[in-house]
């Protein structure tokens, strides 16, 4: 059978360096990812056999797969890490893979700038990595597994490992503890609940993670929450509301984001994915409730009702909108829209209405806004204050970017209307081959045949001058125009006679041409002789 299997493992770190790739520097961290052994998987019933043999199958298919900040998860499900939305998450890839003895060795190498877009908790990791500190591990797997029972140096299985399908590699958070084991020579950052070697067999050594004090923001957080209780963690929250969510959408797919009245989630339904929203309140014995209607939206940075028109009004420069009745999220009637920005006549009620639907206030549920005293209202306002300030800005410098292109491109064309001569990339005119190239085809014709014709010209010129004469040689020649050409070719006495345009010589054989007969005299001369009648 194939099974997903999340095996974490914790060690000594090795040795960490610095390296190149795709252009930026990499935080390359050694890991011994399996060891020949009874290991108890995270989402396994039971102890299985990892033989060496299972793993030695093309130990370079690990080579270029993801590693995230934990595992990824579909609400309580582990998932493929490999999808184009899951990888958005990943910060870092596999490398230099290979099996040594009974060991799977591999490189985590680490993107710190990727880390920063993930979360705090990413880039903590890489700090703790590059300070020494021991960073657990966790290898995500497809395993085709064989139902076998039996004993490995004494220790129970009841599965062997076949077939290692590689998926991804997960850096855990701090504090989570647990072997795999170092007795059994598992090297570098890995963490597991697994079976220790004792002297009375196997002892199971369950993950635990150490309280730790809260941090400000999630103090910050649960106060505006108002509703959950201090021990519960935001994967609690999603998982509950997974839970619940299950009870009422057969096709969900998962929890997009959790706000703190309601939950954005997509389904899979008609062959597309889609979005909806439900509210949900809590008890205080932290049961979640979500409610039977639901609403869908679709993303505009925030998460909008769609309209029946499938359009939402937009009266903010940020593209918001400012609509309460779109931006509602809570199921409470709509709220006029009124700014509160340094109006201290209006109530306090009046402020969180105003508040909560303003598109630029960081909190929009009413409940965290009555929990705020006069000065965090007034704290919200300024910041909601500045992000309109700042939007309004923004789209200002859009609008005159735009205005600034079209008008040189009114310029541009008026310019080419009225026939005017443009200029080269570097502010100068044309030059002719550049202009010939826009001209009309009947004066490239023109141009053309008379650039053919003075090339001829310049030929034949040279070829007689080369012959005529020992002055210039013939590159020198060459160099000439076809007028210095013609003018030395006169003086050179290389010039072709041209007799085309004149007459044929006078035939001097009859005197007919030469003196023609008077008629007007030897018309007189018969009347004198009266020969004429």
């Amino acid at each position: 059978m194939i099974v997903a299997r999340q095996i974490n493992l914790v060690a000594a770190i090795g040795q960490i360096r610095t390296a190149q790739f795709d252009g930026k520097d990499h935080t390359v961290v050694p890991v011994v990812a399996l060891v020949e052994g009874v290991i108890q998987a995270m989402n396994a019933p039971a102890p299985e056999l990892v033989p060496t043999a299972a793993f030695s199958i093309a130990p370079s298919g690990w080579d270029g797969r993801p590693v995230f900040l934990g595992h990824p998860m579909n609400g309580n499900d582990t998932i493929s890490g490999n999808s184009p939305t899951v990888l958005a998450s990943s910060f870092g890839r596999i490398f230099n893979t290979e099996v040594k003895k009974d060991r799977l060795l591999m490189e985590a190498w680490l993107d710190s700038e990727r880390a920063k877009t993930v979360g705090v908790e990413a880039t903590n990791t890489i700090e703790r990595i590059n300070s020494g500190k021991t960073v657990e591990i966790s290898v995500g797997a497809f395993v085709i597994m064989e139902d076998k029972k039996g004993t490995w140096n004494n220790q129970p299985y009841d599965g062997v490992w076949d077939v290692i399908i590689p998926d991804h590699l997960a850096l855990l958070p701090e504090g989570a503890t647990g072997a795999c084991s170092v007795a059994m020579g598992c090297g570098t950052p890995r963490v597991a609940r697994s079976y220790k070697v004792t002297d009375k067999g196997l002892k199971e050594i369950v993950m635990t993670v150490p309280k730790k004090p809260r941090s400000m923001r999630q103090r910050f957080s649960e106060l505006f929450r108002g509703l959950l209780s201090q021990d519960m963690s935001d994967v609690e929250v999603r998982e509950e509301l997974s839970d619940a969510l299950r009870a009422k959408e057969s096709m969900l797919d998962w929890i997009e984001a959790v706000y703190p009245d309601h939950v954005v989630y997509c389904v899979y339904e008609n062959g597309s994915q889609k979005w909806y929203q439900r509210d949900y309140t809590v008890d205080k014995s932290d049961n979640f409730t979500v409610a039977d209607t639901r609403t869908e939206v679709e993303e505009n940075r925030t998460w909008d009702p769609v309209t029946a028109e499938g359009k939402k009004t937009s009266t903010c420069s940020c593209g918001k909108t400012s609509d309460p009745s779109q931006s509602s999220t809570s199921g409470s009637a709509p709220v006029a829209a009124k700014s509160s920005e340094g109006d201290k006549s209006m109530t306090k009620a009046e402020r969180i209405a105003a508040l909560a639907a303003n598109p630029h206030s960081p909190i929009k549920s009413k409940a965290a806004l009555e929990a705020c005293s006069d000065d965090e209202l007034q704290g919200v306002e300024n910041v909601a204050k500045q992000a309109k300030d700042a939007a309004d800005e923004k789209v200002k410098a859009e609008a005159e970017a735009q205005e600034k292109i079209k008008a040189e491109a009114d310029v541009k064309a008026k310019a080419d209307a009225e026939g005017k001569m443009t200029v080269n990339q570097q502010g100068k005119p044309p030059t002719e081959e550049e202009w010939l190239k826009t001209a009309p085809e009947s004066i490239r014709t023109l141009v053309t045949d008379a650039k053919e014709r003075e090339e001829a010209e310049r030929t034949k010129l040279v070829t007689s001058l080369k012959a005529a004469q020992k002055e210039f040689t013939e590159d020198e020649l060459k160099k000439m125009s076809v007028k210095e050409l013609t003018r030395l070719s006169r003086l050179a006495g290389a010039a072709e006679v041209d007799f085309s345009g004149r007459g044929l010589p006078v035939n001097t054989d009859s005197d007919v041409y030469l003196n023609p007969p008077d008629s007007y005299r030897m018309a007189r001369e018969n009347r004198q002789k009266g020969k004429v009648n």
